[in-house]
């Protein structure tokens, strides 16, 4: 479990059906030779049936590269990814995608959830009080929002913005709101640069905004 989660807990991915966390993992999605997963199942037992035509030739060079492909699965969806940074530790990411399927609660296959790992920062959105690494949400509505929240292990400078987003984001303003400081910040016109004082688990500091222009 140490292995697992401790030094090698930023080399993981999150994945379902809205797509894939790191932002840098595009379509198509594989799993190369030489590499593992793990399945996140509400059964007690499971077991997982793999056939043979899950598999193709090639495509061994996807993991953590990829050119940005809009075909496939995802090419409808309306999508962004957020970050937190802090200095030399490397960032972490959220995706929050907006679709036909997905509702205001848990929707397996939409909803991913955190990956607890052993690492100086973490980064969530939030449903309820559970934490998830993706959140969709029910289309895009002329006005939604959420909760984020982070974990650190350092107090210092921090920054929240966009890796990218995609679909009818393109016309649509996202805004952090900073509850403590009472900001509104545009976070398509740049990182919203803040200083955390204290470690610990932040819950109830921010919300993502989102409001469609046209």
């Amino acid at each position: 479990e140490e292995y697992l989660t401790g030094e090698y807990s930023s080399a993981y991915i999150t994945f379902n059906i809205n797509g894939a966390v790191p932002s840098t993992i595009t379509e198509p999605y594989y799993i190369a030779s030489g590499q593992g997963f793990m399945v996140l199942s509400d059964q007690v037992s499971s077991s997982f049936n793999f056939l043979s035509s899950l598999q193709v030739e090639g495509e061994n060079n996807q993991f953590f590269k990829g050119k940005n492909k809009k075909e496939g699965l995802n090419a409808r969806l309306d999508r962004a990814w957020f970050q937190i940074s802090h200095e030399d530790i490397p960032k972490k990411e959220i995706l929050v995608a907006f679709s036909s399927e997905a509702g205001r609660g848990v929707d397996k296959g939409y909803d991913g959830k955190l990956f607890d790992v052993d690492s100086p920062v973490t980064f969530y959105s939030l449903i309820k009080e559970d934490k998830y690494t993706i959140q969709g949400l029910n289309y895009l509505e002329p006005y939604s929002e959420i909760s984020i929240g982070f974990e650190i292990d350092n107090p210092g400078d921090y920054s929240i913005g966009m890796s990218r987003w995609e679909g009818k984001l393109d016309y649509t303003s996202m805004y952090l709101l900073d509850r403590k400081l009472k900001i509104k910040h545009d976070l398509k016109l740049a990182d919203y640069l803040f200083t955390q004082n204290e470690p610990g688990d932040i819950a109830d500091r921010f919300k993502l905004v989102f409001r469609r222009d046209i």
